[in-house]
């Protein structure tokens, strides 16, 4: 077994990192994290104007950002903002979305879906599908580009991004240009997975499969593949989809297997391993050598898959 806190990278251990490690698994620590995912929601990035809409026939609101003084039309991007289906909001990742529109201008949309606790799947994916319609159907409005329609997403986020893809696919109802997967919450099969240290996971197996009894409440086993994307029997025909991991995440294997299994199926993807990183590396240690490496490779990645990846609706 692989000592993670002998491995991890030393200058990411920082306070964030730590106090994630402790916190209890169970209703109670995810109740803290929930709390601290809106903690964003009274700051605003500079040079992003932010917009709540509430989408129409739905009760569904959603985040707009774009960036001040940026003529469109411009790409578009669906952000789907991680907590294991069960917890989070959008306003978690208002540092991180600027943080991309500052890279390359687009706009960023994310929704504050229905959460597991209260409405367990398919209600989180059917959220993000209303929204992903509503990006194409108001693309003019939006002043955004309905040929570069992107999804993007974290943990479970990273899941719903591969999930949607497939249903995106499947109902033939939105091209998405491209998908960023990022250590992706995809399957709630990690018994083979844990080869590292489980006092020093900052997602622990404990809340892993916490989270997935409460999104996979009332589904029959094994779940279907909108549920666990590595149970579709085909990958074939999703769109180019790119994501990193590190080495020391609980989702490390089951990310591996799954850009495999799109590689297998001709689908153009690319999945960068990072040495001495944990789940959230760059969100917790932003500034610690292995975050640095991967802020730079994203924002790269983000950037350079924008200027080439197109998606052309169906009439």
């Amino acid at each position: 077994m692989a000592d993670v806190r002998t491995a991890i990278d030393p200058t990411a251990k920082t306070s964030a990192y730590r106090f994630f490690t402790k916190l209890p698994d169970n209703r109670l620590g995810f109740g803290i994290l929930h709390s601290l995912s809106y903690l964003q929601r009274w700051s605003r990035p500079k040079g992003i104007d932010l917009q709540i809409v509430t989408l129409p026939n739905a009760p569904l609101r959603v985040l707009v950002l774009r960036p001040k003084h940026s003529a469109g039309p411009l790409p578009m991007v669906l952000h789907l903002h991680g907590g294991g289906f069960a917890i989070g909001s959008p306003w978690q990742d208002l540092d991180l979305m600027a943080r991309y529109i500052d890279a390359r201008p687009a706009i960023f949309v994310a929704p504050a879906y229905r959460l597991a606790l209260k409405a367990p799947y398919p209600a989180a994916l059917e959220d993000a599908h209303t929204t992903l319609v509503w990006m194409n159907g108001q693309a003019k409005a939006l002043q955004g580009r309905d040929d570069q329609i992107f999804v993007m997403g974290e943990s479970a986020g990273g899941g719903l991004t591969a999930a949607l893809s497939l249903l995106a696919c499947d109902r033939r109802s939105v091209a998405v240009a491209a998908q960023f997967a990022n250590y992706a919450m995809l399957t709630p099969t990690t018994k083979d997975d844990a080869t590292c240290d489980p006092d020093a996971l900052s997602w622990s197996v404990e809340k892993n499969s916490l989270a997935w009894d409460w999104y996979l409440r009332g589904v029959s086993d094994p779940p279907p593949y909108y549920a666990d994307p590595t149970h579709a029997p085909s990958l074939k025909g999703l769109p180019p989809t790119y994501g990193f991991v590190g080495d020391h995440d609980l989702f490390l294997k089951q990310n591996v297997r799954f850009f495999d299994q799109l590689a297998e199926d001709g689908v153009t993807s690319d999945l960068r391993v990072f040495k001495g990183a944990y789940h959230g590396t760059e969100l917790l240690a932003p500034d610690s050598d292995s975050g640095r490496a991967i802020w730079t490779h994203a924002l790269e990645t983000y950037a350079s898959v924008l200027e080439q990846h197109t998606g052309r609706q169906q009439s």
